[in-house]
């Protein structure tokens, strides 16, 4: 029911007519050239696709089944109506060639649209990535949705804005999603909160092994796994960094800068920014304007390093750049 009525509200019906339109020969007439020579699927896509030979023969090795360019044609003739991009189309994924455009193909860009939530996205990600027409619908993405639905709490709306940038989660086995829900629970993320799904993203994209290495290392510096996961869930990014950058950040933080663990724990964003661009430049800053008397709270130290840029040099660098010049060669080496 999730699917049907979105498919009901976001239905491809001008796409199909612009297809039909578009297309010199329906493939629903019986049109298309048979052939037993098991080279002419080549010759089909060198001449049609203006493919070489060399990726003719390449795109023609899954389309082995086929009998004739029934099939073919009407592919072609919808791609071509959408200005995709042929080549790369087929030859990342030649099955496509194999889809009934009426039964299959158009079926499925029907529930795709309606999970992107528009026909531009939808036709910006079939120039990207033309995996998502061979996932099973029935079997794989229908019961991923339901699952998250009916089980974890997330509507198909909220799923759509990851689906926007990671399609790919949704094409998961649905066995594997069940088990990352059972993994992230074990960890101690629940599925009540708003960014469940988000988490699911992450340790979908991050091993196992990633994600013990970086939960060790800041057990090491103190941190409960508590406090692992509500930064997890304040920063998920951080889950991509190196295990070692992490170890340098937060050495950095501690040693430096003389933050707490609790404290970089609660404030997590100190770990997303740049040890070049924004930590040790900063840094060398604040040491500039100590040295002055010109800073002199410690409680300041989550808005002096996590400000904007052009906030930062107003208030921290032009009051001060003619008497003390080497604040503004600072933040201009940085800028370069």
């Amino acid at each position: 029911m999730l699917l049907h009525s979105a498919i009901r509200r976001h239905a491809l019906l001008p796409l199909s007519r612009l297809f039909f339109s578009t297309s010199t020969s329906s493939p629903l007439s019986g049109g298309g050239i048979s052939s037993r020579d098991p080279h002419f699927m080549v010759e089909f896509l060198v001449n049609s696709c203006g493919f070489s030979m060399e990726e003719a023969s390449k795109a023609s090795k899954p389309l082995a089944h086929l009998q004739s360019t029934e099939n073919p044609e009407a592919v072609l003739a919808f791609f071509r109506s959408q200005e995709s991009d042929l080549v790369y189309a087929i030859l990342n994924n030649p099955t496509i060639m194999s889809l009934n455009v009426q039964h299959t193909l158009l079926p499925r860009l029907n529930v795709w649209e309606s999970l992107f939530g528009s026909r531009e996205l939808l036709l910006k990600n079939l120039r990207k990535r033309y995996w998502f027409l061979s996932s099973n619908i029935e079997n794989v993405v229908r019961p991923n949705l339901n699952f998250l639905r009916d089980e974890c709490d997330i509507p198909l709306e909220r799923a759509s804005l990851i689906l926007k940038i990671h399609p790919t989660f949704i094409v998961q086995n649905p066995n594997s999603l069940r088990a990352l829900v059972d993994r992230a629970e074990g960890m101690g993320f629940t599925r009540r909160s708003r960014i469940f799904l988000w988490i699911l993203d992450i340790l979908s994209r991050t091993s196992r092994e990633k994600v013990d290495a970086h939960s060790k290392l800041m057990n090491s510096f103190g941190w409960s796994d508590s406090e692992f996961c509500t930064a997890i869930e304040k920063q998920p990014n951080i889950m991509h960094y190196s295990t070692d950058l992490l170890r340098i950040k937060m050495e950095f933080l501690i040693k430096d800068i003389g933050l707490t663990p609790s404290d970089i724990a609660s404030r997590p964003k100190f770990l997303a920014l740049s040890l070049k661009k924004r930590l040790i430049p900063r840094f060398q800053v604040m040491k500039i304007l100590e040295s002055e008397e010109l800073w002199t709270s410690k409680g300041k130290l989550n808005m002096f390093f996590i400000m904007p840029d052009p906030k930062f040099m107003k208030k921290y660098i032009l009051p001060y750049k003619d008497k003390f010049p080497k604040l503004l060669e600072i933040l201009c080496a940085v800028a370069e």
